[in-house]
């Protein structure tokens, strides 16, 4: 019996004694894992998004030079010392300041946002600026639906109000929704619009309005009224709701009657100013965006909201009001990739039971092998769940390239137990067939625990891959992981059970399988011809690694391929200072030109922000979702899509997919696009003048598209410049004034009336026509303090100007970003004459740095990590191979091997097991140029996986050599070799074929939604696989005769 641990004996033993515990325990724990999978969180992606705290505070009428000051710097400032921060970025937009905290990986989200939120309740803000308000945390695909409504019979503002506060907070009472944002160029107000001369005429000011306004609008508790028996409740009423009732209120009484607010301003229902709009197929809309809570499980949330929208769908239809319920749903995309990917998991299964079926030709011996596929695949799924991890694609895609692994620990104990007992059953003195299953199963146990060790070991540095790569291939590892210890348990217990049960006690006296038999005797006449010719063997090896290497250092590189969403998101952005009016015209305009390609179903557009929204965007900016029709090319409807936008001189626009852009948002600090330049510094103008010059650079370049700069200057403004002699000699102050001119302008909200449960601002401000040009800013009347009027360009020099559009910060440095596509599949290439252009063409000024960001960027610092933590894992296996091939001695002729020659035996075998690795990636690298010449993150990922299967196959012919010498008295000799891999012959390949057969569906649809990544990681592994089988059958036995075994001087190799 072969020598092993005593703890995998005595398992092994118990399993087989107790067989019919251990399978009805298989059977208890493989219902439970079932129950589990069915319930378990789905989505198409794990969690990607960066630990972030995003704070939002208004400053209403404030510019963003204002806001930067009074607001977005205070609070930055109390926010950089908090624990855990890493990175700090900002915005200050007119009259909004968004900060985002960036956190390190192993804090804890919730309470980081405690900690922001103690930190931000110490600051002070001037008076008239909003509280800092944390934003809802969000799941990393953020949006989880997209909802319309369209009418020809209600306004706008009906539209809105009817989402905003009949449909919203149904919305918001589903499980998993974190917000709902409603997109709608009118809003509804009271309006009180005041005609400046007829406060000059009745000696009245702006202020006087407002206090009457408020007064006339406001509501208190009355309190209530206690008697000896009851409390009895005072209900006041009365505060003017209507546009009567409030233009009847007076200002001041005269003897010649009252003077009420319809004497001086037309009081009535219009739209509060435009933030936002939204339009579909080009009409106005309103348009709901439904975001997802941290964590939330991204179909049941969608199921929840259609339910929401589908019982509002007859009321709305009744008062002719569309509803356009799937302008964007992530969980189409979600179903499609989730059933690709599991589809193609079960063909590979089905495929790797098929051919184990037809190389045993032993229904019992095949039904014991195929079994660990469920066993281990399943007992894997439920421990990510227990843990916490959604059934994704990355994890179906790491259970897939498991298989082979899965099946192999099986494949070899049953192939070596029939075996074993084919011997025994030919023996002159048979032994108890179940002695005989111990045996076998101690007897490639050890070499098996050893190469699993391997494979586990090589898949720590995705373990520890950071940022988003991390993020999003941890999961792939942590399935492939745990599918291998899972495979391993059930290699020790419940393989050794059923061979017991279904293989022990049967007639063995049966030849080896025909398609074992005709595959060994064909190998080993060629193996006979090839052992002695190592050096060709090698030459060819040294030409194909050496091939490769020099082929992968031509390749384009990529992060992630592009996602077939089926859908688009154009970013469309104007002239800077352009009104929400001229972005919508703009956009219907596109979208008309859009819809007409065939490939188009639908577009929607938003522009500006919406009510209550976390984001804030400026009103020349504008997202249009494009939503493609079913079976359409992704890549040729994008293609279109850009010849359609190059036809529009007037706008800027890039297109992205939506999960591609969430993604390079995480890798970019939201800048969102696969090539982000941040130019840091502190002068305004110079970032300006300096990200220009970049912007002209990239747009020059051959592959480039949408190059932008995220914040473009030039936004026209006003400056109002108080005179303070001029203030003096009118008696007046600045903050009187100041409040004035905003009334007047931007408008105050003084109260609020109700219509049933809908709130309605009241806002107050001057007419449209006394509002609506420069000269009308300086024809202001200002009221003195002796009742007089004098205007405002008496007491301010008012002067055109342009300021930014909005000011960002980036790690406590202003910033100006510069954003850029390519239509070059080679992504790093192209980032590559990107930073090389600019060196030669970017002078940059005194205390001006860059900064690159983006998809390549992260391609590169993974990259990077990984090449250090795979030195640390060929230093791990080194020392395990060294435990693995040096536990036996080595003979020869009856002469024992001096410690010195067993030393450097084990050596050489460690270094020609290692050999394999390179020649498995060599095969890696060609498959992926031949699938496309892009070398992406998912391809080197499974370079990494295809490191533990090689050294596997490699452990496994070593480990029964040296088992064939210590039990059989064999030299180290052709003949050696030849049985030692014949033996071995029909595990190898199989590993290898169960392997490959497994991620084969995934190869086959590269660009299936949901095969994007794993698509070209399939791909990899097949070559890699095929080069590491011909290394490990025609090229290792070659060596290891020539360098196997140190021998004394006098001796060589037979």
């Amino acid at each position: 019996m072969a020598r092993t641990s005593g703890w995998q004996a005595a398992l092994i033993a118990l399993s087989i004694r107790r067989r019919g515990v251990v399978l009805a325990l298989a059977v208890l724990l493989a219902a439970l894992a079932v129950n589990v999978a069915r319930t378990a969180s789905t989505d198409v992606f794990p969690e990607f998004a960066a630990k972030m705290v995003k704070v939002q505070t208004e400053a209403t009428g404030l510019s963003p030079e204002q806001v930067e000051l009074l607001v977005t710097n205070p609070l930055e400032a109390a926010s950089s010392g908090l624990l855990g921060v890493k990175q700090v970025a900002s915005k200050s937009l007119p009259g909004i300041s968004i900060l985002k905290l960036y956190f390190e990986a192993d804090t804890q989200l919730q309470e980081d946002r405690w900690r922001v939120a103690q930190h931000l309740a110490s600051v002070h803000l001037p008076a008239g600026i909003g509280p800092p308000r944390l934003i809802p945390l969000t799941s990393s695909t953020g949006t989880v639906l997209m909802a319309g409504l369209s009418s020809h019979r209600k306004s706008l503002m009906d539209l809105q109000s009817i989402a905003q506060w009949d449909i919203r907070p149904q919305l918001m009472a589903v499980p998993g929704v974190a917000n709902v944002l409603v997109f709608s160029q009118q809003v509804r107000a009271l309006q009180v619009r005041v005609d400046p001369q007829a406060l000059q005429r009745f000696h009245l000011d702006l202020q006087q309005v407002q206090a009457a306004t408020q007064h006339a609008t406001g509501l208190l508790g009355a309190g209530f009224m206690p008697t000896p028996q009851q409390r009895v409740l005072l209900v006041s009423h009365g505060a003017a709701d209507t546009p009567q009732a409030l233009a009847a209120t007076v200002l001041r009484a005269t003897p010649d009657g009252a003077i009420t607010l319809g004497d001086v301003a037309q009081v009535g229902y219009a739209s509060l100013p435009a933030i936002g709009g939204a339009s579909i197929s080009g009409q106005p809309a309103v348009i709901l965006k439904i975001q997802e809570s941290y964590g939330a499980n991204t179909l049941a949330v969608t199921r929840g909201v259609q339910a929401v929208l589908q019982r509002h769908r007859a009321a709305l239809a009744a008062q002719g009001i569309a509803l356009h319920a799937k302008l964007f749903r992530p969980a189409d995309f979600i179903t499609i990739a989730m059933r690709n990917v599991r589809d193609s998991l079960v063909l590979g299964a089905l495929l790797v039971v098929l051919v184990i079926a037809l190389t045993l030709l032993d229904w019992r011996a095949a039904l014991i092998s195929s079994l660990a596929i469920p066993l281990s695949l399943l007992a894997a799924v439920t421990v990510l769940v227990w843990m916490g991890v959604t059934l994704n694609v990355m994890t179906l895609g790491g259970l897939a390239i498991a298989i082979g692994v899965v099946v192999d620990d099986a494949v070899i104990d049953v192939e070596n137990i029939l075996r074993r007992l084919r011997a025994n059953a030919a023996a002159a003195q048979p032994q108890p067939s179940l002695r005989v299953v111990l045996g076998a199963c101690l007897e490639v146990r050890g070499a098996v625990v050893y190469a699993t060790a391997a494979v586990l070991l090589v898949i720590v540095p995705i373990l520890l891959l950071p940022g988003l790569s991390g993020r999003l291939f941890a999961p792939l590892a942590q399935a492939y992981a745990l599918s291998v210890l899972a495979s391993l348990a059930v290699a020790l217990t419940v393989t050794p059970a059923l061979s017991a049960l279904l293989l022990a006690g049967r007639d063995h006296r049966l030849h080896t399988p025909a398609p074992v038999r005709i595959a060994q005797r064909g190998y080993g006449a060629l193996l006979h011809r090839l052992l002695p010719h190592w050096l060709p063997a090698a030459l060819i090896t040294l030409l194909l690694v050496g091939g490769a290497a020099l082929l992968a250092r031509g390749m384009g590189g990529s992060f992630l391929p592009p996602l077939q969403e089926g859908q688009y998101i154009v970013h469309m952005r104007l002239a800077p200072g352009a009104s929400i009016q001229a972005s919508l015209d703009e956009g219907a305009r596109v979208t008309q030109a859009l819809e007409r390609l065939p490939q188009v179903r639908l577009v929607a557009q938003h522009t500006g922000r919406a009510t209550l929204s976390p984001d804030a965007s400026g009103t020349q900016s504008s997202s249009l979702d494009v939503n493609l029709k079913p079976g359409a090319d992704s890549a040729q409807a994008l293609a279109a899509i850009e010849r359609v936008l190059g036809g529009f001189a007037g706008a800027s626009f890039r297109v992205n997919s939506f999960l591609t852009e969430r993604m390079d948002n995480t890798v970019t600090s939201g800048a969102g696009a696969p090539l982000v330049v941040h130019v840091l510094g502190n002068h305004l103008h110079t970032l300006d003048a300096v990200a220009a010059r970049v912007a002209s650079v990239l747009s020059r370049l051959p592959t480039a598209t949408g190059v932008q700069l995220q914040a473009p200057p030039g936004v026209p403004q006003l400056d109002i410049s108080l005179d303070a002699q001029a203030l003096r000699r009118w008696g007046l102050q600045p903050l009187p004034v100041l409040q004035t001119i905003q009334t007047a302008f931007a408008g105050s909200i003084t109260g609020t009336v109700f219509h049933g449960a809908v709130p309605v601002p009241v806002r107050v401000v001057l007419d449209r026509s006394a509002r609506s040009n420069p000269q009308a800013l300086g024809d202001l009347l200002i009221r003195t303090p002796t009742l007089g009027f004098v205007p405002l360009s008496q007491l301010a020099r008012i002067s055109a100007a342009s300021g930014p559009s909005d000011i960002r910060h980036l790690g406590g440095q202003r910033e100006q970003t510069v954003l850029a596509s390519t239509t070059s599949a080679n992504l790093t290439g192209f980032v590559q004459r990107a930073r090389a252009a600019i060196a030669r063409q970017v002078q940059l000024p005194p205390g001006v740095t860059l900064q690159f960001e983006g998809e390549a960027a992260q391609r590169s610092a993974t990259l990077q990590r990984l090449g250090v933590d795979v030195l640390g894992v060929l230093a791990g296996l080194i020392l395990l191979l060294s435990i693995a091939l040096g536990r036996r001695p080595h003979a020869r002729e009856g002469h024992a091997a001096t410690p010195l020659q067993a030393a450097s035996t084990t050596t050489r075998q460690v270094l020609l097991v290692l050999l394999s690795v390179p020649t498995a990636w060599a095969g890696g690298v060609f498959a992926a140029w031949l699938g496309g010449g892009v070398l992406s993150l998912g391809a080197v990922i499974a370079l990494l996986a295809l490191m533990g299967i090689s050294l596997r196959n490699a452990i496994l012919i070593f480990a029964h050599a040296a088992q064939l010498q210590r039990e059989q008295g064999l030299d180290w000799n052709t003949d050696t070799l030849q049985r030692a891999v014949a033996d071995r012959l029909a595990a190898i390949v199989m590993t290898s074929l169960v392997t490959a057969l497994g991620v084969l569906p995934l190869s086959l649809g590269l660009h299936a939604p949901g095969r994007e990544i794993e698509g070209p990681m399939a791909v990899a592994l097949l070559g890699g696989l095929l080069t590491s089988l011909l290394y490990n059958l025609f090229v290792l036995p070659s060596l290891a005769l020539r360098f196997g075994v140190a021998h004394p001087r006098n001796q060589a190799p037979e």
